[in-house]
């Protein structure tokens, strides 16, 4: 190998360990799920674990178990998503070198890629987002670059990694469609007999792993009581405690709205909330959303790198827009000048990132976080097509430039002030109220993101009132057996997210929520009384001030 691609493949590799390990910090921006994550892991809930990611978590509880107890929950999660992010780059790399592409270009389309805000950023979080990118990487990059016909060793190895990839999250199983081209080549040469026994030895290998390994997590760590319970386990990522559900509904204008999805995946816009006027239009189009942590980070943001960021976004727009646009006319080239080698790999990426697309336009089409895997996919495409053009030595400046531009921005705009704690808005939020609390008292809190701050930063007993809150009485009701079961040794706390329900900008619920809510705290006694938490009202309670409410 010339010492051009050595010099290339260490500066990839350190670009990698300084952007996903080096940086760091106690900050943990949309790592929703994360922390909740995070919390059952320390405490063993594997009843708790979320059925869609419960590979990583038990990787991350393996970690965890050697790591000492005052280290942070989330260290396992980071170590994993940060091993996986750095591992990411040069994998990238070595499937596009694999494939015949010129070092310099795969190089810069390495670059490219790495530079896209929310594969960068999630490399830095307590998630499984980037790590389950990795096993889908790795798989679609066998496939890819697999030029002799398909072995039972392969086919079976390759089966164990699409299982790895579905219990790291479940719509990684859509990879499983990237076989379809080698199953296809081998039906062309071999018969098709041979091409459907390979699909059946691999889909055999798949499912039978897949299934040992969820008979063990459940009747070994998970233990449910009857087999309903076991049924509610295995289906808590579809919905779980009568929460409204903004998913799975399929939408006329679903394309257009992952426009959004995927433009969060490539750039990071918060900074925009921090102009007049961009914070309203944002909640009369998303009402239901969360928005005031990201008006929180945009107002923190000195005033010289907001308009910095003003300057860089159209250029990063532009430069991401040409290069897909570069990419869409080498594909139309593709079929003036056929490539075997070329159209087979394209074609595995195909079979995946089609039937992905179709599924998170149904999925959820505005969520950055599933549309990671299909960015990778298709700037390995994009990589590919370009290595088939005949102006590829032309092209590989223009995507150097276009790469350092999209690492500037979201370099300067997204990751780094996110390293900053004082930026994260639930974190500084719920850390006054935890600083205040002690070992016997509860909290009643609204809203996921809320309550999961509060877990994770240690509070002693989190009552999350938007889990009960579909029908009118659920909250009291659950609330009066919450403290028959477990009485409370020390002071009850409601907060203002619970008290003020008309703050529906810092809720994630429907109409019927806040209503059920409010009238919830509207049937409580008066507080013994009120307290101010870092900016906030909190009503503070004895437990025999609620206990008298209900009790004749």
């Amino acid at each position: 190998m010339p010492l051009a691609f050595w010099l290339l493949a260490g500066a990839i590799v350190l670009w990698a360990i300084s952007t996903r390990l080096a940086l760091d910090g106690a900050t943990y921006f949309d790592a929703e799920d994360a922390l909740f994550y995070s919390v059952n892991i320390r405490l063993h809930r594997y009843d708790l674990y979320d059925a869609a990611g419960s590979g990583w978590q038990l990787l991350c509880t393996a970690i965890d178990a050697w790591l000492p107890r005052t280290a942070d929950a989330a260290v396992a999660g980071k170590l994993v998503a940060c091993v996986s992010g750095t591992a990411l780059l040069p994998l990238m790399y070595f499937t596009l070198i694999g494939l015949g592409v010129r070092g310099s270009l795969a190089g810069v389309v390495t670059f490219f890629f790495s530079g896209a805000f929310a594969p960068w950023w999630y490399s830095l979080q307590p998630d499984k987002y980037v790590p389950q990118l990795l096993l889908i990487a790795l798989a679609l990059g066998l496939v890819m670059t697999r030029k002799r016909p398909a072995t039972p060793t392969f086919l079976m190895g390759l089966g164990l990694l699409y299982f790895l990839a579905v219990i790291c999250h479940t719509d990684s199983g859509l990879i499983c469609f990237s076989i379809f081209p080698l199953l296809y080549r081998t039906m062309r040469e071999r018969g098709v007999w041979l091409a459907f026994g390979q699909g059946v030895l691999c889909a055999s290998v798949m499912f039978a792993a897949l299934a040992v390994y969820f008979a063990v997590l459940l009747f070994v760590l998970v233990r449910p009581a009857s087999v309903a319970q076991a049924f509610v386990w295995l289906q808590s990522y579809v919905g779980a405690g009568g929460e409204e559900r903004s998913w799975g509904h399929w939408n006329p204008w679903a394309p257009l709205l992952a426009l959004a999805g995927i433009g969060r995946t490539v750039f990071s816009t918060e900074f925009l909330f921090a102009f007049p006027g961009f914070a309203g239009r944002m909640h009369a189009w998303f009402p239901t959303k969360i928005l005031v942590d990201d008006e929180w980070f945009a107002t923190h943001l000195p005033n010289w790198l907001t308009y910095i960021g003003l300057a860089l976004f159209p250029p990063a727009i532009i430069s991401v827009t040409s290069v897909l646009l570069a990419g869409l006319y080498a594909f139309g080239g593709l079929f003036r000048g056929p490539d075997s080698r070329i159209l087979h790999a394209v074609a595995c990426a195909l079979c995946y990132l089609v039937p992905a697309s179709v599924f998170f336009f149904w999925w959820e089409p505005t969520n950055n976080e599933f549309w990671i895997a299909p960015w990778y996919v298709l700037v390995l495409i994009i990589g590919l097509l370009l290595s088939n053009s005949a102006r590829e030595r032309s092209l590989v400046p223009f995507i150097g430039a276009c790469a350092v531009i999209l690492i500037l921005f979201n370099g300067l705009l997204g990751v780094l002030p996110r390293l900053d704690p004082a930026n994260d808005y639930w974190l500084v939020r719920q850390s006054a109220l935890v600083r205040v609390l002690q070992p016997g008292d509860l909290v009643i809190e609204n809203g996921f993101l809320a309550s999961n701050y509060l877990e994770f930063l240690g509070a002693p007993r989190v009552f999350r009132v938007d889990f009960f809150a579909e029908k009118s009485n659920g909250i009291g009701k659950r609330l009066d057996l919450e403290l028959k079961q477990r009485p409370v040794a020390g002071s009850i706390y409601v907060t203002d997210l619970v008290t003020d329900a008309a703050a529906q900008y810092e809720m994630e619920a429907s109409d019927v929520q806040l209503r059920n809510v409010a009238a919830f705290f509207a049937d409580l006694p008066a507080p013994a009384k009120w307290l101010s938490v870092g900016g906030h009202k909190v009503a503070q309670y004895k437990e025999s001030n609620l206990r008298s409410r209900s009790e004749p």
